[in-house]
């Protein structure tokens, strides 16, 4: 592996697997993305590019790390993602992990994936993606020419294949960028960020980009309940994609 350090980028996604952790994706413009996988096992001071796999550059994909039930070990997923309009607009494929380093594709297609759509790719990106009570779990999501945000809910036990538990959350359907966490028998879904659809003309987005500051949960994925009421951090408008945020312990 090469020691060196990754270079500025925005809508990375960073995981703790392991000894280290792991840094995949990003970009830097709207017409690009990285592909690369770096990895640190100190704590984040030191940083190695370890892989370049052969799935598109992506940002915005979903990360996770889940034990499929079928499987001995826990391994890295990636779903989705936006490579921008050079690199095929939004993804549907899944990729697993057993080290970060070698990665294979599980699904090419996944079900959540609209083939009905003509324009940059027929995935998804900025999904919420949690792996919950044995099953993984992919909430909404954002593609340009498709909703464009979506309030759905999906889940899988091995990432290949999925099923559709929920058409319609009752959280707001202009729902990206969201974090979601898994703690004791809930599902958490904190946040997020969307456009006013009813300023929409169809085509071009005419609103100004708002995040969100309410909290959800849920233990099946089906049924969810908001949370208390407004937590102390304030909704604002934002000008790009969230960020990421991770608990690793240190070896």
């Amino acid at each position: 592996a090469a020691s060196a350090s990754w270079s500025r980028r925005f809508c990375v996604e960073a995981v703790s697997f392991r000894d280290g952790i792991f840094l995949i994706g990003g970009g830097i413009t709207n017409r690009n993305g990285f592909r690369e996988v770096w990895r640190s096992t100190d704590g984040g001071s030191k940083w190695d590019l370890v892989a370049q796999p052969a799935f598109p550059a992506q940002r915005g994909m979903g990360l996770v790390v889940h034990k499929d039930p079928k499987r001995a070990q826990a391994s890295l997923y990636t779903f989705g993602g936006y490579g921008g309009t050079d690199n095929g607009g939004y993804g549907a494929t899944a990729w697993r992990s057993d080290d970060g380093v070698s990665w294979e594709l599980i699904q090419q297609t996944c079900a959540w994936a609209n083939p009905s759509v003509r324009s940059w790719g027929i995935g998804r990106a900025w999904s919420g993606v949690v792996s919950h009570r044995g099953a993984l779990f992919l909430l909404g999501g954002w593609h340009h020419f498709d909703g464009p945000h979506k309030n759905d809910v999906w889940r899988s036990s091995d990432g290949v294949t999925w099923e559709q538990v929920l058409a319609s959350a009752p959280w707001p359907r202009t729902r990206a960028h969201g974090s979601v966490v898994s703690v004791g028998e809930h599902m958490y879904l904190l946040g997020g960020a969307g456009y006013d659809q009813n300023t929409m003309d169809g085509q071009h987005v005419q609103a100004r980009y708002a995040a969100f500051s309410d909290v959800w949960r849920s233990r099946d994925g089906v049924e969810w309940e908001k949370v208390g009421g407004a937590p102390p951090w304030p909704a604002e408008e934002v000008s790009e994609c969230g960020t990421s945020a991770l608990a690793h312990a240190r070896g």
